[in-house]
């Protein structure tokens, strides 16, 4: 599945709209109070700002705003919690 997951990664080219939409999905889960403290608190270097605003890397993105990889001590706006399940077949699903 991983394997998978790696080949489609670099096969895919998302949109501007696609990118802006994660961003500001993004941005909505974490709030401007979060975001302005975390650049307080723990700043990026000038490499990884220029990385993150030049190189969109989708997987990234995605899983930027869940809560396990936020900085903790300022807490997010809202609570981004992602749980992948396997594709089995259940009555509940359909």
């Amino acid at each position: 599945m991983r394997l998978l997951w790696k080949s489609w990664q670099h096969q895919f080219k998302p949109s501007r709209d696609q990118r802006q939409t994660i961003n500001r999905f993004n941005r909505y889960v974490m709030g401007e109070t979060y975001t302005k403290e975390v650049a307080r608190l723990h700043p990026k270097s000038r490499d990884q700002a220029k990385k993150r605003d030049n190189h969109f890397d989708l997987i990234e993105r995605v899983h930027e705003a869940e809560d396990a990889q936020l900085l903790k001590p300022p807490e997010a706006a809202h609570k981004l919690v992602v749980t992948l399940e396997t594709d089995d077949f259940t009555e509940e699903k359909v």
